[in-house]
This record gives structure tokens, sequence and C-alpha cells, in this order.
């Protein structure tokens, strides 16, 4: 798993064969498993100098957990430090001439003078993988005054005292693959979350954020010359530093978040298929709550709905019926930074256990996390669903009922790539959905109809 606070990982191997480096923590939330972990390096510090790059990582770490969207989901991130030391201080000038600093670091890359870009890839790699099992996201600090950063895999930046502001920004476009708001040529432009040439505000892809916050489409230009290429906001992280993030890349980077990690981090019990033994079972899920708390939960038995916002449930074995019954953990993210269409969705995560009450073989059932994607919400016309589990489609059925019970739609023969469910012939304002495999309940949430 995976970031915000920040790994900082320093790497210095001049020889071919591995070497070990000290590896500090930053800020620990949790397993490295389940967590977004952030690797930061530094490049440019001489062994005198790495108490500063030690200084420098903690400002860092902090910085970016003050930023929204990035503090809300600061829970979800652990950051370390690997320290190494280069022989010389600070960056070369230019790719043709560099200096003995221990990942390469360059200005002018590809021309641009403000590029700087590590360029020893061999000591990153070797250095990474040599002295950690887990980094989702590095992040490069060069030591110089000089102003500079860069996006790619790995987020640089100099230690300029915009710094702080730059990691943030190539983080934009390292996590959560961003766009440059600011107009670089159309060379460098391309579909992009917050890029695009469409103009139509029904279709361009963040459509649902039009009016709100300023967002609109505003067409890319520069020095006088117009471009093809649109952008949702004039007053965002990714074009100009020291403002915010836009709701469009605010969005994004949530996503990101949860490409990466749920909010559902540990569960019990451990088991997820169950036998009576006993006259009472009690289930328990620890969570990744946010800052502002937007998650909620619900738990479900037998596809009813029995308690709500509560992380643990006592189901008695009197009240379970006679075969398999399925205990139904569903936990919603309802943050007002979330709105949906291509770029978002409402993001919902769920556990699910089996009880097994009759003789039939324990062998024969089986449970996984399912996590499912409902956008728009609210709908209008339609609204689509991605199921990001493993599972045969042939044995899904989706369901969709008005609040009187009443099965409105039934879905099966479901395109595992894209599921779109049409509601123009449906004037129920609050729907309810639940999707089932193998006729066993994986989800159920609530619909709204614009």
């Amino acid at each position: 798993m995976k970031i915000i606070i920040i790994v900082l990982f320093i790497l210095l191997c001049n020889c071919l064969e591995a070497k070990q480096y000290d590896v500090d923590t930053l800020v620990y939330n949790g397993s490295t498993d389940k967590l977004i972990n952030i690797v930061v390096l530094g490049d440019g510090y001489i062994e005198s100098e790495l108490s500063s790059f030690v200084e420098h990582s903690q400002k860092f770490a902090q910085n970016i957990t003050d930023e929204t969207p990035f503090k809300e989901y600061c829970k979800y991130f652990n950051v370390f430090i690997i320290k190494t030391a280069s022989n010389v201080s600070g960056a070369a000038m230019r790719p043709d001439s560099l200096i003995d600093n221990f990942y390469g670091s360059t200005f002018g890359y590809a021309g641009i003078d403000r590029l700087l870009v590590p360029t020893n890839y061999n000591a990153l790699n070797t250095s990474l993988y040599e002295n950690t099992p887990y980094f989702d996201q590095v992040i490069m600090l060069v030591n110089t005054e000089k102003y500079g950063g860069s996006g790619g895999w790995i987020a640089t930046s100099s230690i300029n005292s915009a710094a702080q502001e730059i990691v943030k920004h190539e983080l934009g476009h390292s996590f959560a693959l961003l766009a440059d708001e600011y107009y670089a040529g159309d060379n460098y432009a391309h579909e992009a979350i917050n890029m695009s040439k469409e103009t139509d505000s029904s279709k361009v892809r963040w459509k649902k954020w039009i009016g709100d916050e300023n967002v609109g489409i505003y067409q890319h230009c520069c020095d006088g010359n117009s471009s093809l290429w649109y952008k949702p906001s004039n007053k965002c992280k990714m074009e100009a530093l020291n403002n915010t993030f836009c709701p469009v890349c605010r969005q994004a980077i949530i996503e990101r978040i949860y490409a990466y990690t749920s909010p559902i981090y540990d569960y019990f019990p451990k088991d997820t298929v169950l036998y009576i033994d006993k006259e009472s079972f009690v289930f328990k899920i620890i969570k990744l709550q946010t800052s502002n708390f937007t998650l909620t939960s619900n738990w479900y038995l037998n596809d009813n709905y029995i308690n709500n916002n509560y992380d643990s449930l006592v189901i008695n074995k009197n009240v379970l019926s006679s075969g398999i019954n399925n205990v139904l953990y569903v936990v919603n993210d309802t943050s007002t930074y979330l709105r949906s269409d291509s770029i978002g969705a409402v993001i919902s995560f769920s556990r699910l256990w089996k009880i097994n009450n009759s003789p039939s073989s324990i062998d024969e059932i089986s449970s996984n996390e399912y996590k499912v994607k409902i956008y728009p919400i609210p709908a209008s016309d339609y609204f689509s669903i991605k199921i990001e589990s493993e599972m045969n489609m042939d044995n899904v059925e989706i369901n969709i009922y008005n609040t009187n019970a009443q099965l409105l739609k039934k879905i099966t023969n479901i395109d595992p790539k894209y599921i779109r469910v049409d509601l123009n012939d449906i004037t129920d304002k609050v729907l309810l959905i639940d999707i089932k495999e193998n006729g066993n309940l994986i989800y159920q949430n609530k619909i709204i109809k614009r």
C-alpha cells in the first residue's frame, strides 16, 4: 500500500554490488501491505548534509499533509526515508555535464532549464529494491536552491524557497496522473483527467463539476497563441504554485488513493466462512476514517439492512435462516470532494462473511472482498457500475428496486468491462440496488435519481 506522509529514501551506491542504507520512518499509520508508502530519496547531499536532508524531508511530509485532499486522507499513508550520501553537493546544470551526485540529478533535461530530473536509473532501481520491499510513490529532494522539479514516476524538487509547493504540484503528476494546467505547448498536451479537447459541457470529463467552485472549460493559451486544449480551472495548483488543487484534481487525488488502498484496514473474524458452533457471532471492522469523517457504513443480513454507522455487529444464532447466511458490511465515502463521472464515482468497499447453518460442506463456500463503484450519483438518465473484483460475471445479477421493494430491473449477461443501467423508463427518485453473485448478496446501496 501507500502515501501522504512521506517515505524518505536516499541511496548511495557507486559499486555494482547491492548495498544497504539506513531506512528511517517519518510517519507510520499501519501495515506497509495495506497503506500507501511514500519513499523520499535525497540527491546531492554529502555526508555532513544528511541531517539537513532529514529536516527537509520532515518539513515536506508535514507540508503535504496540510494540503487538501491529502490532509483528509493522511491516515492512509506511511512515510519513510533512506539516507545516502553523494560525493558532491547539488545538481548538474546540464545532462551532458553530470556531477558526482548519487542519482545523477540534473537541470536542463529535454532542453528545459528548470526541468530537474534524476538520470541514474540503475542507482534508483537498485537502491529502492535493495533497501525496501515497499514503495508506492517516490519523492526526490535535490540539494540545490535553484528552482526546478519534474513529474514522471518520481516527483522531483529542488530545495528552492518554493520547494514545498513544487513537491505538491509534482505529486499531482506522479501520484494522480494529472496534466499541467499552464500551457507548455501542444507537444506536451494529451487527454487527461484535467485536460481535454472537448468543449461540449455535457460531454467533457469534468462536466459534473461545471459551475461549482469556478469550474468551467477554459482554453489553454500562451504568449497570445491559442490552443485546442482546455482545462477545468484558471486557479489550480497544477497551473500555478500557491493555489489549492481545483475540484477536478482534488477528486482525482482521492480516486488515486482508493486505487491503492481500502478504508477497510482489518476485520474480524478472519475466517470469512463460519459454522454454527456458538450462540452468537461478533463481527468487527477496523476502518481508516478520514479526518473529516466522510465514511459511512451499513450492515446487512441476507439482503436485509440491520445496522448502520457501527463498525461492530453481533448476530444471534436464533435469527439465522437454514442454509447459508450472508453477513455484509459496506463502507461508502460520502465526501463532497467526490462527484461522479468518468473521473470519479461513489466509492464503496465491502466485506462478506458466510455463516453455514446447514450440514453442507464448508469447502463449497467461498468469500471475497468486493470493490464497487457507482457513478454518476445523483444519477439522471443512467448510472454506470464498475466491479473491481475477480468473479465470473456469468453468475452475477444486478437488481434495481423502488422503496416499496418492487423489482424494477434485473440485469444479467453482464459485460465485465462496462455496466450501464438506463433509468429513462423509471420515474422513482429513490432506488435501491443490490448485486448478487451465485445468488449471494455482495453489494447493496441507495441510488438518488435527479
